[in-house]
């Protein structure tokens, strides 16, 4: 039994953290540096939230034919206004999947919120006719990690096996995020209740939370590829 988390309520408390905050523009450069190995004319955001991620992706790729799905039907409201000529589902990846397949499935910083992945898993191979690029934490889970509701952090080995016992076959699995991820990730957790109420509960960023980002994002920059509590995997379908 799936227990209910009111991710509608979340998201409309969570501002516009995703859009600014230093991991997910990372993780979201992470993605896009791998979508050029792949070759894809449709795709799909698994978890896509208020759909930072599939709007630039449509950016990028103006020909591709896009879509996202969500759970939370107040994150999927703020990404329809944000991409209105983006396909966005109301979906339970852990239930069922769309009648529909995609070149390349992304699901991003999702499968650790998720109380049955392998179901996640097998919903998304049946949805995926090319490529899965899946990016989730490693590692221990921090207090900040407890306020996002992640119930499971996979090891390397752990994620490659989901994958690959759901249909795909993993041709890059590897950390990120050493050392400045790890340091940010720690610094917060020094006091994490604080840190969650003004940088992600805290409304929209301003000036000065938009600065302090910036900050990090730049040091993030010279984080190594190889080291790290971040999670890169890029699978194709067998």
């Amino acid at each position: 039994m799936i227990s209910e988390i009111n991710y509608d309520k979340i998201w409309s408390e969570w501002g516009d953290m995703s859009q600014n905050a230093p991991t997910p523009i990372h993780t979201r450069r992470l993605i896009f540096k791998e979508t050029g190995r792949l070759s894809f004319s449709s795709a799909i955001d698994v978890g896509c939230g208020m759909g930072v991620l599939i709007q630039q992706f449509q950016e990028r790729f103006p020909k591709c034919r896009c879509a996202g799905s969500d759970i939370a039907r107040t994150a999927l409201e703020r990404a329809r206004k944000r991409s209105p000529r983006v396909v966005f589902h109301e979906l339970d990846i852990q239930s069922r999947a769309l009648n529909d397949s995609f070149d390349l499935v992304m699901c991003s910083e999702v499968i650790e919120h998720l109380q049955e992945p392998e179901a996640a898993m097998r919903n998304i191979r049946k949805m995926c006719s090319g490529y899965l690029i899946l990016t989730t934490p490693t590692g221990a889970r921090l207090p900040t990690d407890m306020a996002f509701h992640h119930l499971k952090h996979f090891t390397p080995e752990e994620l490659a096996k989901l994958v690959e016992d759901a249909g795909f076959i993993v041709e890059r699995l590897y950390r990120w995020g050493w050392p400045f991820q790890v340091l940010f990730r720690h610094l917060i957790n020094l006091a994490p209740g604080a840190a969650h109420n003004v940088f992600v509960r805290g409304g929209n960023y301003g000036i000065m939370k938009k600065a302090a980002s910036a900050v990090w994002s730049a040091l993030f920059y010279l984080n190594l590829t190889g080291m790290g509590t971040q999670l890169v995997l890029v699978a194709r379908v067998r």
